[in-house]
């Protein structure tokens, strides 16, 4: 058998290869490592927060779900607000490692997460809030240090947060804003009082809602909601009025009256105050209060009672009338709609029946022109008492 020898590479082919081999070392070199499973977040965090602050888990207030809290042992408790970007809109972050030996990471969760502070008297609810709900007479009163370890039982981290002497300061302060108080001895024992659970709350709902609501509250829970329909008919204290203009004087000023009847469309500086007061207190309950606390807590605001701080009757009674301006002005345009449909079906009626007459007197037209002159000058031939010729073939 001859034997083969192989062929030496020749210049190009090693030149070739050479790139081919630093091609793939660059590649690896430059390759973007992977994925992180937990990416970090991007937190905003108060200025009086100590380096001891830590992130712990706590029983959501209304909720009971273990929720995520930041504890500072100097300054208080603060939750968590997330801002999101519009899916419509991608963003990311480009975050900038503490020390120059880090590494820059890209995060492509462009969600924002703000701490801010909330009143240790919604963690504080529902230990005071106790299966004796109904009867408040019922609830023992008992002293600050037996209501806070019953609310570190149910949680290691609460136990842990319970431990900083300035944050049990915070939550005896909130509950001496709610509770009844006896001295027993050299001790002060504590019974949750509904009334001035209300009045707290309610304070709250006035700061919160002072000088106005945020735009997109203020827009939906409080413009919409006050707002009088348009009518036609002129409305004075309560009752209205058709007028009917009978010379020109009179209709000179029907200007005036129509801007008058737009002013009044406008609610009464009370009525939007007490509505934004409202708006703020039942999201708070919604936010913070459980919601058999918060139903107990409805039912006292809407019974009139001299321990409620704010009466909001009058924007009740602004409610029901505004509620039956809105069923007659409903009814109204129902009635309108109802004519001008009536209307254009008369129209289309009147319409058909004008077409019809003009077709049967073209079709009249054309038969006339389509007779000869004899026909004609028979058709004026006056044939009274004469038979026709039909009588002649009958039999006799």
């Amino acid at each position: 058998m001859a034997r083969t020898r192989a062929s030496k590479a020749t210049s190009k082919e090693k030149s070739e290869d050479i790139e081919a081999a630093a091609t793939s070392i660059a590649l690896e070199a430059n390759k973007l490592p992977p994925s992180s499973t937990t990416p970090p977040k991007v937190f905003i965090l108060p200025e009086t927060t100590s380096p001891s602050c830590r992130i712990i888990s706590l029983e959501h207030p209304r909720y009971g779900k273990p929720t995520r809290y930041l504890m500072c042992p100097e300054t208080g408790i603060y939750e968590f607000t997330r801002i999101t970007s519009p899916k419509s809109y991608p963003r990311s972050w480009l975050l900038e490692p503490e020390s120059r030996n880090g590494s820059v990471s890209i995060s492509k969760n462009p969600d924002l997460y703000v701490a801010t502070r909330i009143d240790p008297l919604f963690l504080l609810l529902p230990i005071l809030y106790t299966k004796y709900a109904e009867d408040s007479k019922k609830r023992m009163f008992l002293s600050v240090e037996h209501h806070l370890e019953t609310l570190g039982e149910g949680s290691a981290h609460m136990s842990k947060v319970l431990q900083s002497d300035k944050i049990r300061t915070l939550f005896a302060d909130a509950m001496r804003q709610v509770c009844d108080s006896v001295e027993a001895g050299d001790e002060t024992m504590y019974r949750l009082n509904e009334s001035k659970l209300l009045s707290c709350l309610l304070g709250k709902a006035r700061r919160f809602s002072e000088p106005t609501l945020p735009a997109s509250m203020e827009e939906k829970f409080v413009i919409s909601v006050l707002v009088a329909p348009m009518t036609n008919a002129l409305t004075i204290n309560g009752s209205t009025e058709e007028e009917t203009k009978k010379d020109g004087e009179a209709n000179g000023s029907s200007g005036e009256d129509s801007q008058a009847s737009a002013s009044t469309n406008q609610p009464p500086t009370n009525i939007v105050e007490l509505q934004r007061r409202k708006v703020a207190f039942n999201f708070i309950c919604s936010s913070y209060v459980s919601p058999e606390i918060a139903k107990q807590l409805s039912t006292m605001l809407n019974t009139k009672n001299s321990e409620v701080p704010v009466d909001f009757s009058p924007l009740e009674e602004y409610l029901q009338k505004l509620a039956k301006l809105k069923q007659e002005a409903l009814t109204a345009r129902s009635l309108i709609d109802y004519t001008r449909k009536r209307g254009l079906e008369d129209d289309d009626e009147a319409a058909e029946r004008a077409e019809k007459k003009r077709k049967k007197d073209e079709e009249e037209k054309r038969k006339k022109a389509g007779e000869s002159r004899g026909v004609k000058n028979l058709k004026k031939v006056n044939v009274t008492g004469m038979k026709k010729l039909s009588e002649f073939f009958k039999k006799k």
